[in-house]
This record gives C-alpha cells, structure tokens and sequence, in this order.
C-alpha cells in the first residue's frame, strides 16, 4: 500500500512527489486539467529508449504517436490537439519518477504511458496513485497494483497477469497431448508465481522436467542437460530475458520440440536475434490480432509513415494512445481523474482480438492472447521487407482479469 494520498480534487494546486532518490515534497502551480482549452493536451512517454528495454521504446512511441496523429487530423480530441512528450527512463525508477512529475508539473501531462521495468513501472504507478494521475503501462507485475484492489490510476492494456500467461499454454498442452515438457525459471519472484502457475494449470499426468536460472544467464547449456531430448514443448514464458538464447542453445543439445513458447517478445527484434530457426518452433504470444483485417490496414498505415514493421510493441503503443483519446473524448474532459474514471469503464474494440475492458483496478478484463510461429518462406503483404511471415499457433478463449492477489499467488507463499 502507498503511505499517504491526496484527496481528489478536479483541478489540483499541487502535486506530492514521492520514488527512489525524492522525499516528499509539494510543486506549487500545478493545474491537473491539461492546460489552457487552447493547449495541446500532454500525455508523459516515461519510456525506455537506453538500457536493456530500449529495443522496446521507439516502436511504442512510434505507435502512440500514430494514434494521436489520427486524432489531430481530424479535429483533435475535445477540440484540441494530443501530444506525445517524451523522456528516456534509462532503465531507472528515479529517473522515470523524475520525469513523470517534470511532464507534470512543467507541462500538465494528464496522463502518462510505458514505464518498462520493474522498478520504474512500481516507481511510477507510486507517484501516479497518489497524485491521481492515470498510468498506463508497457509491462509489469502486480506489484505496480500498489494499493491492491483499490488501485484506480495504474492500468495495464497490453498483457494480463503471469497466470494468465500460462493458463493457455495447459490447453495447448492438452489438445496436442504432449506428456514431456520442459522449463527453465528464472531465479526470484518470476519463478514462485510460474512454477505455481503450472502446478494449478498443466496436466497432472504429464512429466514436467525443471531447472532455475539466474536472470542475466547466457548459457543454458548445463540446464538443458538435465533434461530428455524427447521433451515435446518448452515453456520458455518461464525465463523472458533468456528464452532466445536458450532456444538456440537447445537445438545446438540435439532437443528439436514441437513448440517453444515464449513471452511478448516483439517479432522481429526475435526473429532478429534467432534467424531462420525461428521457423521451426518459437512461438512468443500477444493480445493483438495480426490475423485481422483492422490490423493488416493499420499496419500498411504504419509501414507507409514509418519504413517498418507494425509490430507486437507498435501496436500496444497504438492501442494505448487510442485508449487514452477515447478515455478523453468519453470523459469530455482533460481532468486525470476523470480520464482514469472513464478508462475504468471503457469497453473498445481496437487491434486486439477482443475488445479492451478493465476491472476496476486496472488490469484487462476477458483478453484472449494468440501464441504465433514465423513463416520464413513469406513476408506481409504491407511490409514486403520483412524476412518472415506470422501465422497463428494457437488462439486462447478470452480470459478473466485477476485481482492483485491472485496474480501474486505462489510469491512467498501467497
């Protein structure tokens, strides 16, 4: 739970800072309502353009600013164009706190977007619950749900909770009768909440064969050879920053499995990292629909404006700006707590495979997810460019929003 907050008013004289490396204190001046009604209305891009997420940064930013580009050629939104300001985390919780009260304070940012990270994502859903202004982030886990279930100014469009990064996996386990599978945890919280995950999920009959990494390991070698050749599916969701490495490894093993899942890892920075072994049995996973035709329009769009592929991380920047306007436009008003109000109760169709919904504290509400494999003897009609094609593995039922406490089960004994 955050230690103080501030009562809701509609138009703030002061915002209280609080993260890493800040005492509390007050900023003087500060209207919450986005400026004067011929300002652009500011929404704060606490991205990480530096560091480990930086491959993530300029294709989210790319995204959101697609959005906001919609919005201002026809009109804007209430009137008034919507822009993106935006600031390089550098992989750092003060630095992203720092900068969110900067757009804040400096240019009524009434929103902010895209923390990476661990520490900047807690840092910032901090300083956004208690000063009331709607976060929208990139990633996370559920401890960025500081106040729990009452949390009202934190949301997460693009991915559920890890449970529900694994719920799936157990029905692609079941239809495909695979009986021998294989996973590496990453050492820490990541593995309490998976390997808990698995144990209520997966089948009870199947031989589940283990191992724990550290989170910066490079060779998997050692892991991998406790495991059978014969293992039919890895469940490379388990170890995020090391699955394309350990992928690669384990065909170097002699392992060739019918299906390694991974996490939301962008598909080209992937393919990128792999190559045409990619082809054969990594399948990262996304709430966007790349089989659809509002995604396949959207993303000629994008290639046309940005030489690119429309990618997993592109197109969550694009949803969350659309959230954002259609938050603003819904609300009729620029006030944070108004926009978080009506972000709350929005149910929008966008570029993901059910329309985007939220329980009340932030995380979605009945999202499906679609596990893809690369085809690497096509490429997208809007982006010929590209080395490889996607097709679709596997299209999970909309699942339910977890509350707070069930995205931590297993973490130290929740």
């Amino acid at each position: 739970m955050v230690s103080e907050s501030i009562p809701t008013v509609k138009r703030r004289d002061f915002i209280q800072a609080t993260g890493a490396g800040l005492g509390a204190g007050v900023l003087a001046g500060c209207s919450g309502g986005g400026g004067s009604s011929d300002d652009p209305i500011s929404v704060a891009g606490l991205l990480p353009l530096s560091g480990i997420y930086a491959p993530y940064g300029p294709m989210y930013r790319n995204g959101m600013e697609m959005a906001f580009s919609e919005y201002n050629e026809d009109g804007g939104v209430l009137g008034r164009d919507i822009e993106l300001l935006v600031a390089d985390n550098a992989d750092s919780g003060e630095q992203t706190v720092n900068n969110f009260q900067s757009f804040v304070q400096e240019d009524n940012a009434v929103a902010a977007c895209g923390p990476g990270g661990l520490a900047p994502t807690i840092q910032a859903a901090n300083f956004a619950e208690q000063n009331q202004v709607p976060l929208y982030t990139l990633a996370g886990l559920f401890n960025m749900f500081v106040n729990g279930e009452d949390t009202r100014y934190v949301f997460k469009p693009p991915v559920q909770g890890m449970r529900n990064w694994i719920r799936p996996q157990a029905e692609i386990v079941r239809e495909n009768g695979y009986s021998e599978i294989g996973v590496i945890y990453q050492n820490g919280t990541l593995k309490q909440v998976m390997e808990t995950a698995l144990q209520d999920f997966f089948p009870e009959d199947m031989n589940l064969h283990t191992a724990s990494a550290p989170p910066d390991e490079t060779d998997f070698s050692s892991y991998l050879r406790q495991m059978p050749t014969e293992t039919e599916m890895f469940v490379g969701t388990a170890h995020p920053p090391g699955s394309a490495t350990m992928y690669s490894q384990m065909y170097e093993l002699g392992f060739d499995p019918d299906l390694f899942t991974t996490g939301i890892n962008p598909a080209q920075p992937s393919f990128s990292n792999i190559g045409e072994q990619a082809g054969q049995a990594y399948s990262p996973f996304t709430q966007v629909d790349y089989m659809s035709d509002a995604y396949q329009s959207k993303a000629q769009e994008y290639a046309d404006q940005n030489d690119g592929f429309f990618d997993t991380t592109a197109a969550d920047g694009y949803v969350t700006g659309r959230l954002i306007g259609e938050s603003i436009k819904e609300a009729g008003s620029a006030d944070p707590t108004d926009i978080a109000d009506a972000s709350r109760n929005i149910t929008l169709d966008t570029l993901y495979i059910e329309p985007l919904q939220f329980k009340e504290w932030g995380i979605p509400d009945q999202a499906a997810v679609s596990f893809y494999g690369f085809d690497v003897d096509s490429s997208p009609d809007h982006y010929p460019d590209l080395d490889f094609g996607l097709s679709e593995i596997f299209r999970s039922d909309p699942m339910p929003g977890l509350t707070p406490s069930e995205m931590q089960k297993g973490y130290e004994g929740n």
